[in-house]
C-alpha cells in the first residue's frame, strides 16, 4: 500500500505487479536481506582455478554445501595481462554460524582436494550499487557501478547480536521468500506467536 502510494496506483496493483515479476523470472526472491555478520556468521568469497573441462564436476562437489551461494565460472580477470592460468575461474561464496565457519571452509577443501582453494575473506565493506539504464534493451543495457563506504552498516569487526529463539525464528521466517498478497507479516506473526 505505501509503495502504491508512492506511485498513485494502488495496493492490489503492486502485489500484481510483483507476482507478474516473478512469473516472468525477472524477480526470483521477495524478503528480507540480513546482515548475516550481525546474526553471528561468516562468510568468505572463494576461488578455485579449474581445468575447463572440469568445472562441472567441481562445481556439482561445492554447490550442495548449504553454505554455498553465488557458485559460478569466471574468466580472464587480469585483463589478459599474465597468461591466466594461475586465477581463479570458478567463484563461490561461502557463509556459515562463525563457530562453524573454520570446520565448513576445511570441508570443502577436502571435497575439492587437489584443486588449490583461495580463501578471501572480507577485510572492510563496500555497497556496490549497480543501476541499469531501463531505456536501454536487455541485451544493449549499460551497466554503471560504483563502489562506495558501507556507511550505514555496521563495522566488520561489530560484534554479533545475541537473538533468543524466538527472535532468531523471526529471522527464518522473514528470509523465506514472501508473499506479496497475504500479509506475508501477519503469517509470520500467527507462525512465531507474536502480534
Amino acid at each position: 500500500a505505501a509503495i502504491g502510494a508512492k506511485f498513485g496506483i494502488s495496493e492490489e496493483d503492486i502485489v500484481n505487479r510483483i507476482q507478474f515479476f516473478f512469473e516472468t523470472g525477472k524477480a526470483r526472491r521477495f524478503g528480507a536481506v540480513f546482515d548475516s555478520h550481525l546474526l553471528g556468521y561468516r562468510s568468505t568469497l572463494c576461488g578455485i582455478r579449474i581445468a575447463t573441462e572440469r568445472i562441472d564436476e567441481v562445481a556439482g562437489l561445492i554447490i550442495p554445501f548449504m553454505s554455498v551461494t553465488h557458485c559460478y565460472r569466471r574468466e580472464r580477470l587480469d585483463n589478459g595481462a599474465s597468461s591466466g592460468n594461475e586465477l581463479p575461474n570458478l567463484w563461490f561464496t561461502v557463509t556459515a554460524r562463525a563457530d562453524l565457519y573454520e570446520n565448513e571452509i576445511a570441508l570443502i577443501r577436502e571435497k575439492v582436494s587437489g584443486d588449490q582453494l583461495l580463501v578471501l575473506p572480507a577485510k572492510r565493506r563496500f555497497k556496490i550499487q549497480v543501476i541499469l539504464d531501463p531505456k536501454l534493451s536487455h541485451h544493449g543495457a549499460q551497466v554503471m557501478s560504483h563502489h562506495i563506504p558501507h556507511a550505514d552498516a555496521p563495522d566488520i569487526n561489530t560484534p554479533a547480536l545475541v537473538l533468543n529463539e524466538k527472535e532468531k525464528e523471526v529471522v527464518r521466517q522473514l528470509q523465506n521468500n514472501l508473499s506479496p498478497a497475504a500479509h506475508p507479516i501477519k503469517a509470520i506473526a500467527a507462525k512465531t506467536g507474536l502480534n
